[in-house]
Formats: C-alpha cells, structure tokens, sequence
C-alpha cells in the first residue's frame, strides 16, 4: 500500500493493524452485546454453511462451518454465531440472545423454528416455504435480506482465500461491526470506539 509520499506500509504492518482493527470489533461488541429488533421491526433468521478449504499432508480438503445468524431489515444490523448443532434448543437460545422480545421474525421452514410462537419473549413469527415460493403470497413473507447478507459474508470469505478456524470468530465479528457502521462515518465510529476501548492511548495519539 502506497502512501502519498512515495513510501509504501508493508505487509506486516498491514497484518498487524488489522489484526488490531479486529481486536477494536470484538472489544466493541463485549462492551455493548449485540440486540437486534424490537417491536414493529422485523429480523429475517436463516442458517448457512461455509465451506473452508485447507491443506492436509498435501491434499487439499474441504471443512464445513455451519452459522446461524440474523439481520434486521432497514438497519442491516446483524448477529452471527457459529454452531455445531442446528436444533430447536440450540437455535432457540441463540434467537434469545440477540433478538429483542415482541420482534418479528420471519424464517424459512427449518423444524427448529416451530417453536418460536411459543417463546415468552412474545415474537411474532411469519414463515415461507421456499419449495414453493421466494415469497410466501399470503403474508409477503420473506428472506431475502438474510440470504443477501450470506451472500455478503461469503464473497469476503473467498477473497481471503479462506479463513482458519482459529481466527473464524475474529472475522465474523469484523463482519457484524462494518455492517453495523456502514457508510461515510465509518473512520470515525471506529476512533469512537478506540477511544472507548483505550482511551488514555486514544487521547495522547490526538493530542
């Protein structure tokens, strides 16, 4: 990467800063636990798996990472979370962690979201069938803001060549973080949030 001088930042220094960047994102959300929806605001839920290909004694093989996540329409805040199980009691309390009570939900068919009417946390849930349909004809039921953040998360994915398992959640919480400040003001939510996570550091680098 070339400055407007002339001189150029090297690769490590690139690696390191985002590596720091990272560190600021995943900082961020442990300060302030990622809540989507409310009343009258709807959030679209799918699962999707991302393949990750890796080398093994010289063979290139294929892992699967199955994710859960959320996106809430309008604002395109979103939570991701990786999981091993794609059950009721294992996406219920996922659906619990992130999504705001009285939300409305709209999901695809998945057995596992049969049970989403009857939280206490009083979601209203609307479903489509994509066997038959991209949107449900009756209710306008459908998920195709999720399906488009997919999209999205996995393009990022390629361009990297992949990402290993251990730095997974590192970019995943990337992910949440530039979809949540979106837009021109994006260098100056994340000084916001350097200043919040070090702020004696912040100030003397201002100063």
């Amino acid at each position: 990467m070339q400055r407007e001088d002339g001189s150029a930042l090297g690769a490590h220094s690139i690696v390191e800063w985002m590596e720091f960047y990272r560190q600021i994102c995943g900082a961020y959300f442990a300060l302030h636990p990622t809540k989507i929806g409310g009343e009258g605001v709807i959030v679209e839920i799918d699962e999707t798996v991302i393949v990750k290909r890796k080398y093994n004694r010289g063979a290139l093989r294929a892992e699967q990472q199955w994710v859960f996540g959320g996106v809430e329409r309008g604002s395109g805040r979103c939570f991701i979370w990786p999981v091993e199980r794609r059950d009721a009691a294992t996406l219920l309390n996922i659906i619990r962690q992130f999504i705001v009570p009285g939300t409305t939900i709209i999901s695809d068919m998945w057995a596992a979201y049969n049970r989403i009417d009857e939280m206490p946390e009083l979601y209203q849930h609307y479903t489509v069938n994509h066997s038959e349909n991209f949107v449900d004809p009756e209710t306008g039921a459908h998920t195709q803001t999720i399906e488009g953040t997919w999209s999205y998360f996995k393009r990022m994915h390629r361009e990297r060549g992949g990402t290993a398992r251990t730095l997974f959640v590192d970019y995943v919480t990337e992910f949440c973080w530039r979809k949540r400040y979106k837009g021109p003001d994006v260098l100056y939510h994340l000084w916001s949030n350097i200043k919040e996570v070090h702020p004696l550091e912040a100030e003397e680098g201002g100063s």
